[in-house]
């Protein structure tokens, strides 16, 4: 990200590029690295524990880059060590107002702010309402949910999280002010260090016996630290981050509305990796993945199963699927420098509109969807106008390329990446083939390519009722044969089969 942002000021743009260097670089490293489960992960990972650069984390560019690469590094790791990472980062800090936070003030009548406390419970771990390990309600004698946490827990949570502020290093503190003077409570209360986790300051933390969660006592000995770290443990060690987490997971990787028993298997691994280790991010992954759910055919068979595909990760499948030209290819530079900020606002990443994501584990669409007891978070962020944007960018991608911020030089006009068609082009011109029959050997290879082999009769006698409709004086020009490469990957790409991942 540092890289690309150097060369937009290098070519003498004074911010850097703004956002643009930080979607360049997360397009890039989602399309090319590796290591494409752990980068699908760490997408889950950013719906979950969210930040956003809509609001105070606006210029924030590197900070928020380095949040991400935290995420990435967690992926498969220990969720308690990511609860505390996340905990501690200046972004969440920012974002959610935890930097700074002061033990109260009788004189003012300051109180500790709860935000943090609040969304560190209902949205990173145990939710509003206490879970069997199968992800269902747990039931009072009256029949009602119970709920997971009280407002004094929240209230409790936020006093034991006070005292964090910017990192400062007593060795070599940071020299500020009119001064220029190493003043821990002046940097603490002013200053600010959007690159490094949070450090402590007694003086400003409240260090009063606290209970949170179902009782667990934070006692008044010890150092903040310790008391942050006894908080984080009581979050961690409740019975309803397993359910919690492996319902969120599943939903993010295979089906919106997952069994109680898929939950219940994926919720066991959480609490219990198979080597006495409670969190494992990886192998809960792992049991996600390879559930009979996950794999075999007939879970696919009941109307219940499957999910709308994010648009981040519709357009992410096009772009591998089909070979494209970098804009630079020709220099050896295989950088895309895409950008969908703008062409896709409604899933942009790490800039969703608040921190409850791009949308909700719990929505359910109006209509059938919800009439049948069914959810279908996706569909929050679908309507018909981000249809027929979605559509639109399609047609423009396939027939045009994608605009990138790229110049070769500041007077040059902005170059495109382009999607590279010309294997899908020699379909239809293979030798030996009448028309038709290439046409449905294109039809064939898209299928597979694109909707796992399972596109529907309709979809197939659509694009190939499409080829028979054009007049005879069309012809098979390569160019004409380029167009009908066209029309079946826009057909293909807005199509329902292609939209719900099933």
């Amino acid at each position: 990200m540092n890289a690309r942002a150097q060369q937009w000021i290098d070519r003498g743009d004074s911010f850097g590029g703004w956002q643009g260097p930080r979607n360049e670089t997360w397009w890039q490293m989602a399309l090319t690295a590796p290591d494409q489960l752990r980068q699908r992960m760490a997408f889950a990972l950013s719906q979950i524990f969210v930040i956003s650069q809509f609001g105070a984390l606006d210029i924030q560019h590197e900070g928020v880059t380095i949040y991400y690469d935290r995420l990435l590094e967690k992926a498969f790791g220990n969720y308690r060590e990511l609860l505390e990472e996340v905990t501690l980062s200046p972004m969440m800090g920012t974002y959610l107002s935890m930097i700074r936070n002061r033990k109260p003030d009788p004189l003012t009548g300051h109180e500790p702010d709860e935000n943090y406390a609040r969304e560190v419970m209902q949205l990173f771990s145990v939710g509003l309402s206490e879970m069997h390990a199968d992800g269902s309600l747990r039931l009072n004698a009256y029949g009602l949910p119970i709920p997971t946490y009280t407002q004094e827990d929240t209230a409790d949570l936020a006093h034991i999280f006070t005292g964090w502020g910017p990192y400062y290093n007593p060795a070599s503190p940071p020299l500020w002010g009119p001064g220029n003077v190493a003043d821990r409570d002046g940097w603490f209360l002013y200053g600010y260090d959007p690159l490094r986790k949070m450090s402590f300051n007694e003086n400003y933390h409240d260090n009063k016996e606290r209970q949170i969660l179902n009782g667990n006592l934070i006692a008044a000995s010890g150092d903040g630290v310790d008391r942050m770290r006894q908080a984080l443990d009581a979050i961690f060690n409740h019975p309803n981050v397993g359910p919690f987490m492996a319902k969120q997971l599943i939903q993010r990787f295979v089906t919106s509305n997952p069994s109680p028993g898929y939950i219940h298997r994926v919720a066991s691994v959480f609490n219990n990796d198979g080597s006495g280790v409670r969190g494992n991010l990886g192998a809960t992954l792992k049991a996600v993945l390879l559930d009979y759910e996950a794999r075999h055919a007939t879970p696919r068979q009941s109307f219940t199963y499957g999910k709308p595909a994010e648009p981040v990760l519709r357009l992410s499948r096009a772009l591998r699927v089909l070979p494209g030209n970098p804009p630079n290819a020709a220099q050896g530079d295989p950088s895309y420098y895409i950008n969908m900020q703008y062409e896709l606002p409604e899933q942009a990443p790490l800039l969703s509109s608040s921190v409850f994501n791009f949308f909700q584990p719990g929505f359910s669409n109006p209509g059938p969807i919800a009439r049948a007891g069914l959810l279908s978070p996706e569909f929050q962020i679908f309507g018909e106008t981000n249809a027929l944007r979605q559509a639109n960018f399609n047609l423009s991608a396939i027939t045009w390329g994608i605009w990138t911020a790229e110049k070769p030089t500041p007077q040059s006009d902005n170059l495109k990446f382009t999607y590279n068609l010309n294997s899908l082009v020699a379909i239809l011109n293979t030798a030996g083939l009448t028309p038709l029959q290439a046409q449905e050997r294109l039809v064939d290879h898209l299928n597979v390519r694109f909707l796992f082999g399972a596109m529907s009769p309709q979809l197939r006698s659509q694009i190939l009722g499409t080829y028979g409709s054009l007049p005879g004086w069309f012809g098979f020009t390569n160019e004409r044969q380029r167009s009908r490469v066209h029309t079946a990957l826009y057909l293909v790409l807005n199509s329902p089969e292609f939209f719900v991942q099933k």
